[in-house]
């Protein structure tokens, strides 16, 4: 993975991965273990601020869902989507939505580099926990952090808000995080103002509801996906192959109260959109 300037936050060793939080956040930029220093010694400049990370860390979600608001498109609509109970993590301008919008994240992480120190500051004050990092020691994007945080913490569910924008490399790369959601038995799900997202694998059949959109496109996330077949479509398809680069599956749409997404092999992504 690139890192600006060249530079590991964490100075790994040739070959050593980054999978789960602690490898993430529980480091300083040298690799010693933050859970091995004092609160007086835990780094609080530029490359690691932590605040309430042991208490947020320790405590499980009860809901078992995880909603990640994102530092994309963001507005009233994604209000609708967030339940009381569900573990709230926002990234940058995602965490300066939520502490405006009456919301009190679990965990505010990023770089924060969208928005100004007495914004960050309103975002220390609204948030349980604060993970600030330096751009230039940072490997992933603010939404992966984001992401490897809600699987350190054992939901079943993860909802991704304000995860697309104008940047399209951001955009594609929270898409992938479906297709990683799926390797750790986790549900996954991108919301936006006019589509909702999700994977469809041969793990077990996927069973969609119209829920205001007019249009359903599928397309492959994998080289190829077979055995594709769907039930209440107007444009059925029955053990059917599409590979990437395939427009066969896009605007298909809903003739029934539920639809239903099976194949056999592959990763599929079920997009469903309106104008």
């Amino acid at each position: 993975m690139m890192t600006r300037n060249n530079r590991s936050k964490h100075s790994l060793k040739k070959g050593q991965e980054v999978n789960r939080m602690t490898d993430i956040y529980d480091t300083t930029p040298s690799g010693e273990p933050v859970s091995n220093l004092s609160h007086a010694d835990k780094p609080q400049g530029s490359a690691h601020h932590a605040t309430g990370m042991e208490d947020s860390v320790a405590r499980p979600n009860r809901s078992g869902r995880a909603v990640i608001l994102g530092g994309g498109r963001l507005g009233e609509w994604a209000l609708r989507h967030i339940r009381p109970d569900d573990l709230l993590i926002a990234t940058d301008r995602g965490a300066l939505f939520a502490v405006q919008h009456g919301l009190r994240p679990r965990m505010s992480l990023g770089d924060f580099d969208s928005i100004t120190p007495a914004e960050l500051a309103e975002v220390e004050a609204g948030s349980e926990a604060v993970n600030a990092c330096d751009p230039v020691w940072k490997d992933l994007t603010d939404t992966e952090m984001a992401f490897e945080y809600a699987l350190s913490q054992g939901v079943q569910e993860i909802l991704m808000l304000g995860v697309t924008g104008t940047r399209l490399d951001h955009t594609l790369a929270n898409l992938h995080l479906l297709a990683a959601a799926e390797q750790h038995g986790v549900q996954a799900v991108i919301i936006d103002p006019h589509n909702e997202i999700r994977l469809a694998t041969s793990r077990q059949p996927l069973t969609i509801v119209p829920s205001g959109y007019r249009y359903v496109s599928l397309l492959p996330l994998t080289w190829q996906v077979t055995g594709i077949t769907l039930a209440g479509f107007l444009y059925p398809l029955e053990d059917a192959v599409l590979t990437l680069g395939m427009t066969r599956g896009i605007s298909n749409e809903l003739i029934a109260d539920r639809g239903t997404i099976e194949l056999k092999s592959g990763q599929l992504l079920v997009i469903q959109s309106r104008d």
